[in-house]
C-alpha cells in the first residue's frame, strides 16, 4: 500500500478575494450564512496552492505502474498480498459550504450518481514532468476532464488534517466484464482528494459553470450534476463503488468537523 500523503505547498497564488464579497448571495446553512463559510477562501488564510505528493521516495513495495488500454494511457497499479492487482485511482471529492459533495449522473446509466475519478497516470503531463503522476495531480486533472472545474479557481484543495489521514478503498470489479477484468485488474483503489468550492455560482447552481463536454480532448462521461449529501450519494452510486463512498463519509465527519471549528474561529 502507498504511505500516507505529505502536504506541501507550490509557489502559486491564489486570487480569489474578489470572489468572497458574492458569496451573500449564495444560500445559508442552518447556523451560519454561507457567506461565513466561504471566507476561507482568501489569500491570507490560503496562502498558495496545496498539493501533495503520493509516495515518498522510494516507492512503496508492491508499487508498479502497468500499461492500460483504457483511454490507451499507462496507467499505476498496486499488487497486494494475494497477487491480485488493483489499478491506481484518483477521486475528487469537492465539498460546498453546507458539506455536501459535487455529483455527476453517468451518460447511458440514468440514476447513476458518482464523484469524478479516474486511473492514476503513470507518466505525469504535470508541469511537462515526466514523472508518474501523483494521486493529487491525477484529482486534479480528472476534476477538470470530466466537469470542468480548474483547482485554484473554481475549487481548493483541502487541507485535511493529520488524524483523517488518507481515505483510500478498494473495490473489486469482478464479474461485470468491464475492461479492467479484461486487462486482468481485481477491482481498483480509489484513493479520495478533498476540494472545497471556491465560487459563488457553483455553490448555487453547478450546472451554469460545470462543462460536461469532455476536456483535454476526452469524451463525455456526465448528463448532469448536482450537489448531494454523502448519505443520499451512498444510496445511489453503482453498488460496487458503494464501499469508497462510505469510506468517504466516514472520514467526512471529521473533515466536516475541523471545517465547523475553523468556521467558529473566525471574528465577524
Amino acid at each position: 500500500d502507498s504511505k500516507r500523503m505529505n502536504i506541501e505547498t507550490v509557489d502559486q497564488p491564489i486570487n480569489v478575494s474578489s470572489r468572497v464579497s458574492m458569496q451573500t448571495s449564495v444560500l445559508q446553512t442552518t447556523t451560519k450564512t454561507t457567506a461565513k463559510h466561504l471566507s476561507f477562501l482568501n489569500p491570507m488564510f490560503l496562502g498558495r496552492v496545496a498539493m501533495s505528493t503520493l509516495f515518498d521516495s522510494p516507492p512503496p513495495s508492491g508499487w508498479n505502474s502497468g500499461l492500460s488500454h483504457h483511454k490507451g494511457k499507462p496507467s499505476q497499479f498496486v499488487i497486494d498480498d494475494e497477487g491480485l492487482k488493483w489499478r491506481l485511482c484518483a477521486g475528487a471529492a469537492v465539498f460546498n459550504s453546507r458539506n455536501e459533495v459535487l455529483v455527476a449522473e453517468r451518460i447511458g446509466k440514468p440514476g447513476s450518481w458518482q464523484a469524478p475519478q479516474g486511473g492514476v497516470d503513470a507518466i505525469s503531463n504535470f508541469q511537462y514532468s515526466r514523472t508518474p503522476e501523483t494521486v493529487t495531480e491525477a484529482a486534479v486533472r480528472e476534476l477538470y476532464e470530466e466537469v470542468g472545474l480548474k483547482n485554484g479557481n473554481q475549487v481548493l484543495i483541502e487541507q485535511i488534517g493529520d488524524d483523517v489521514g488518507p481515505i483510500k478503498c478498494r473495490y473489486s470489479t469482478k464479474g461485470t466484464g468491464s475492461w479492467l477484468e479484461k486487462e486482468g485488474y481485481a477491482g481498483q483503489e480509489l484513493n479520495w482528494v478533498i476540494f472545497r468550492c471556491a465560487d459563488a455560482m457553483l455553490e448555487r447552481n453547478p450546472s451554469l459553470l460545470c462543462q460536461l463536454k469532455g476536456m483535454n480532448g476526452e469524451a463525455p462521461e456526465f448528463s448532469a450534476v448536482k450537489w448531494e449529501n454523502l448519505d443520499w450519494v451512498v444510496d445511489n452510486v453503482w453498488k460496487n463503488k458503494v464501499r469508497p463512498y462510505q469510506v468517504l463519509r466516514d472520514a467526512s465527519r471529521r473533515i466536516i468537523k475541523q471545517w465547523d471549528e475553523r468556521c467558529k474561529a473566525i471574528d465577524f
